[in-house]
């Protein structure tokens, strides 16, 4: 039998560790989100425009899921105003990660800063190599700034 805690940890480990292969920017387990509500699962080490939530399961994809993330993201421990990302892989399948359009339209916008928000019920699900694409475009332009 397969402890879903351990699964769901070693796959933490695992998506930080790509992230830092990828982008260069440490991440750790944030320990605290067995106990609070609200909390991210990985937490950089510097300013990042996600705040993560990170499932591994056999076959499905909960619907509240993505709630979940959307709601850490309002919470008042969202200090660097970062889009949710669900970042997710089933059995035999590839990783995938949803996140708000809303992050797609504010790229190569100078005027990000100041859109009206959108709703971030509209999602696009992107493969593991597209999102992290967007997360360096999006490094890239808070860098500019």
């Amino acid at each position: 039998m397969v402890n879903g805690r351990q699964k769901g940890a070693a796959f933490e480990r695992q998506i930080a560790g790509m992230l830092h292969d990828e982008l260069g920017i440490k991440f750790r387990r944030n320990l605290d989100q067995y106990q609070q509500k609200g909390l991210d699962d990985l937490t950089p080490d510097q300013p990042f425009p996600f705040m993560l939530e990170l499932k591994r399961y056999k076959d499905r994809v909960e619907p509240g899921w993505w709630d979940q993330i959307c709601s850490a993201c309002r919470s008042g421990r969202n200090a660097n105003d970062a889009f949710p990302a669900l970042i997710w892989k089933l059995d035999r399948q590839p990783i995938n990660v949803r996140i708000p359009i809303e992050a797609l339209v504010v790229l190569g916008r100078d005027d990000a800063a100041t859109h009206d928000p959108y709703d971030w019920r509209y999602t696009a699900t992107l493969s593991w190599g597209d999102w992290i694409m967007v997360c360096r475009e999006l490094l890239s332009c808070t860098k500019q700034s």
